[in-house]
């Protein structure tokens, strides 16, 4: 067996390994989400190259793909990042067709010293990643390796795991919540008749869209950067139905509209939140949390999900809905071989020791 080296373009990534892909622990790390990244969130005069190693058999003809870190070159490549925007909560820490697991560590080691090798860059900027992956450790675990790093930042990521019900789940949740849900939703009943449709097909979605779109538009959110690429998603996650989009109708107005991603492998079965938004007209009634709950039993009744998780951020709420929470990382690496970079890295980690004593003498 011999392992090689490769760039690929995303195009010719997904021509030769997207159908042989191994299914991941939720949508957010898979392939359509990255192309989805790569088509509408990589800056102006970034470029995206897919760093490979292939296995080739000798005695055939045979290429297997070991593992793939896809990055976005900017600045001339000067600057590294992992290919994700504000939309990624979390990257895959590789991408693969088949690998033992005891030797993925080794082949993560085995691709960065050639990606060191072969590009003149100065930075790179991997994550978000869970604290305690494989790609993680190969970064923080430095020792003699060409290249030191730093945390650039960190927060939770909120989430509920071995949920075995509906009736399970809900009877953990907050008596206050519980109680608040019970009187909110009565009291809309009383003021407007009200409907909820979780949409899973095509034949309402361009619908259901633009709906969930004039919702967003007139809440206290911000409007979005792109939604061509949360379209994109969408489409692509209703292709595999895996996209729960929750809509709450109220005198047939939109009210709350929420985006979920429902994701199995072998061992996981996820429901990602990604969107939650609500028309301001409507909040004394508390539509979204109405919709949260008639989502959570969608997925946990029907699609038999074991894990639900909000992303990354703290916000009080969440926790109302969600119990776990583990650390999510964004680290920031240097490359010691480039002198630029090895200057930066330098300064970067000098003014950090100097912080913290001033912190400590204060």
């Amino acid at each position: 067996m011999n392992y090689s080296y490769h760039q690929l373009s995303i195009d010719e990534f997904d021509r030769l390994y997207g159908e042989s892909l191994q299914s991941s622990s939720q949508f957010e790390l898979t392939f359509a989400w990255l192309k989805a990244t790569a088509q509408f969130m990589v800056p102006d005069g970034g470029q995206v190259i897919v760093h490979c190693l292939i296995e080739s058999e000798a005695s055939s003809q045979l290429e297997k793909l070991v593992v793939a870190l896809p990055l976005m070159h900017l600045s001339h490549g000067k600057a590294l990042k992992s290919l994700g925007s504000f939309y990624s909560t979390i990257i895959a820490q590789s991408y693969a067709s088949y690998y033992q697991v005891s030797n993925h560590a080794n082949a993560l080691n085995d691709l960065m010293t050639h990606i060191l090798q072969s590009s003149s860059w100065q930075t790179l900027q991997i994550g978000p990643m869970d604290e305690d992956s494989a790609l993680a450790n190969l970064f923080i675990k430095q020792g003699s390796k060409p290249y030191f790093s730093k945390v650039f930042s960190q927060q939770q990521n909120i989430y509920q795991d071995k949920l075995s019900s509906f009736e399970h789940y809900y009877a953990q949740l907050p008596s206050q919540l519980k109680n608040t849900l019970s009187r909110r939703s009565k009291k809309l009943s009383k003021y407007a008749p009200y409907s909820i449709e979780i949409v899973t097909t095509n034949e309402v979605f361009d619908r259901a869209f633009r709906d969930y779109k004039a919702i967003y538009q007139a809440s206290w959110k911000v409007n979005e950067y792109s939604y061509d690429f949360i379209e994109q998603v969408c489409r692509s996650a209703l292709a595999k139905n895996q996209l729960r989009l929750g809509m709450l109708y109220v005198n047939d107005k939109p009210a709350a509209a929420q985006i979920w991603f429902v994701q199995a492998n072998k061992t996981l079965s996820t429901a990602s939140i990604f969107k939650l938004a609500y028309h301001p007209d409507f909040q004394q009634f508390s539509v979204g949390s109405i919709l949260s709950l008639a989502l959570s039993e969608h997925v946990l009744s029907r699609d038999k999900v074991n894990v639900i998780e909000f992303g990354m951020g703290n916000e009080s709420y969440k926790r109302d809905w969600l119990k776990l929470t583990k650390q999510r990382l964004i680290l920031q690496v240097y490359n010691k071989r480039n002198i630029l970079g090895f200057i930066q890295g330098a300064l970067s980690i000098c003014l950090a020791t100097l912080k913290n004593i001033k912190t400590k003498n204060t």
